[in-house]
C-alpha cells in the first residue's frame, strides 16, 4: 500500500470525523437550547441531564478540532501524530460525546412530557441499542479493553443509569446526583484507561485492530 494512499485514507477519515462530530455538536446544542427555554421547574429538575449535555457538547466540539488538526499532520506527512490525533478524537467523541448525549435523553423526555411509559420504552430501547453497539464490536472501547471487560463496563453504565432514572422518577434528587456522579466518574475512568493504552501501546497494532 503506497504512502500517498495511506495519507489520503487518513485524510478522508479525519474529514468524516469532522463532519460527524460537528453535526453532533449541533444536536447537543439543540437539546441544551430546549432545556434552557423550558420552565424553571423543569430546569431545576434537569440539572444533571443539562450538565451531561454540556459535557457531550464539549466532547464533540474538541474531537472536531482534533480531527481537523489531524488533516494538517496528514499534509505534513507526520503519520504518527496524525494517527494519535485520530485516536484521541475517537475517545473524546465516544466517551464524552456519545455517552453523555445518550444517557440523559430519557430523563429529558419524561420531564417535558410526563409520559412514564414512553420514557421507559425509550430508556429500554436506548440501552439495548447502546449495548448492541458495543457487543457487536463497533465501539472505541472494544479496542482498549478485553471483551469481558467491555461487556462488564457497558452493563455497569446501563444499570446505574436505569437505577438513576427510577430515583429521578421518585424525585430523590440527592441520590440522583450521586448516581449520576458515579456514572460520570466511571466513564472518565474508562477514558483514562483507553487514553493510557493509546499512549503506551503500539499505534500500528491499534490501527490494524481498528480496521479489522
Amino acid at each position: 500500500m503506497s504512502k500517498n494512499y495511506l495519507e489520503d485514507e487518513y485524510t478522508d477519515e479525519a474529514s468524516t470525523g469532522v463532519s460527524f462530530t460537528a453535526f453532533m455538536t449541533a444536536v447537543s446544542f439543540f437539546f441544551i437550547g430546549l432545556l434552557l427555554t423550558g420552565s424553571e421547574n423543569i430546569q431545576g429538575s434537569l440539572r444533571v441531564p443539562l450538565y451531561f449535555l454540556f459535557i457531550s457538547t464539549y466532547g464533540f466540539l474538541y474531537s472536531t478540532i482534533i480531527y481537523a488538526n489531524a488533516t494538517a499532520f496528514a499534509v505534513r506527512e507526520d503519520r504518527e501524530r496524525m494517527k494519535k490525533h485520530m485516536y484521541i478524537g475517537d475517545l473524546l467523541s465516544e466517551y464524552f460525546g456519545v455517552y453523555f448525549l445518550v444517557l440523559p435523553i430519557p430523563f429529558i423526555l419524561y420531564s417535558f412530557t410526563g409520559d412514564l411509559m414512553l420514557a421507559l420504552l425509550l430508556l429500554t430501547t436506548g440501552h439495548v441499542i447502546f449495548f448492541c453497539y458495543h457487543y457487536l464490536g463497533y465501539s472505541v472501547l472494544e479496542g482498549f479493553v478485553p471483551s469481558w471487560g467491555m461487556k462488564l463496563s457497558v452493563a455497569t453504565i446501563i444499570l446505574i443509569n436505569i437505577l438513576n432514572f427510577f430515583v429521578f422518577y421518585q424525585k430523590r434528587y440527592i441520590r440522583h446526583y450521586i448516581l449520576a456522579g458515579i456514572n460520570a466518574c466511571f466513564i472518565l475512568f474508562l477514558f483514562i484507561i483507553s487514553f493510557w493504552h493509546s499512549e503506551t501501546l503500539n499505534l500500528e497494532h491499534l490501527d490494524q485492530k481498528k480496521r479489522e
